[in-house]
């Protein structure tokens, strides 16, 4: 149940900035796996929507383990 409601509740976080800042859905999505899966997954979805994000990937993934963030 709390799964559900922390989903929900991020979920309707994410829609309301989205409509305030006009942001496309896709940016929100992206950030939303980003930051929920943590350093790891940030080079995966920055490569999985575009291939020629290669290097972004490479250079994301070694900032967020040596800044730890």
């Amino acid at each position: 149940m709390s799964t559900f409601a922390f989903s929900t509740i991020h979920g309707g976080i994410l829609l309301i900035a989205q409509r305030m800042v006009r942001a496309l859905l896709f940016f929100v999505a992206t950030g939303s796996m980003t930051n929920i899966g943590g350093a790891s997954s940030r080079p995966v979805s920055a490569g999985a929507y575009h291939p020629a994000m290669a290097p972004v990937r490479l250079v994301m993934a070694v900032a967020g383990y040596t800044l730890d963030i």
